[in-house]
């Protein structure tokens, strides 16, 4: 989010951001996240029983594929074709591909118990032509130290939704020894 706020700055920004530091901060953060939101619809279904993904992104979510191999989670998702891939995790180590082509056998490892911070919270996203999903590991409502919860995001050009991976999957092995 860093990077995106800093490429987004103009020279107001910057003034901004230097005569009222944190606020000034959170100012210009707000003014890019609306920006990219625009009029999109948004959807937290972490407040709700049912399911609130659209079909599409339902088959992708329902299909994943995830093993464990020696200490690590690798997981396979149902896309095909050009994507943007960001990948974040252990203490905000951050890496952003572009231009990949990804097929249901390409392998991606979430997390690794045997590298230091291996078992913090981690994310994957995916930026389609037409679409992004992405999947986190994120703080469960709980507060407790080892309890999380693996949310997927999808957002299209009129909604940007937010769901429980668990109400279309077992998503044990993404959260499994996580210290969230």
């Amino acid at each position: 989010m860093r990077s995106l706020l800093l490429n987004s700055l103009d020279e107001k920004g910057i003034e901004n951001i230097l005569s009222n530091e944190k606020s000034g901060v959170q100012s210009e953060l707000n003014k890019v996240i609306k920006n990219l939101m625009g009029d999109r619809e948004v959807i937290d279904g972490l407040k709700e029983e049912h399911k609130v993904l659209p079909d599409f992104a339902q088959e992708i979510v329902s299909n994943i594929k995830v093993e464990e191999v020696l200490e690590c989670i690798y997981a396979s998702f149902p896309l095909s074709g050009l994507f943007d891939i960001v990948q974040k995790g252990y203490r905000s180590c951050c890496i952003e591909t572009v231009s990949v082509t990804v097929s249901p056998d390409s392998r991606f490892q979430f997390k690794n118990d045997l590298l230091t911070y291996g078992k913090e919270k981690y994310s994957i996203a995916f930026k389609g032509k037409d679409f992004w999903i992405a999947f986190s590991l994120v703080p469960s409502d709980e507060g407790r130290k080892g309890t999380s919860k693996f949310v997927v995001i999808y957002v299209d050009n009129n909604s940007y939704i937010v769901d429980d991976v668990d109400k279309y999957i077992d998503a044990s092995l993404f959260k499994k020894n996580t210290s969230v």
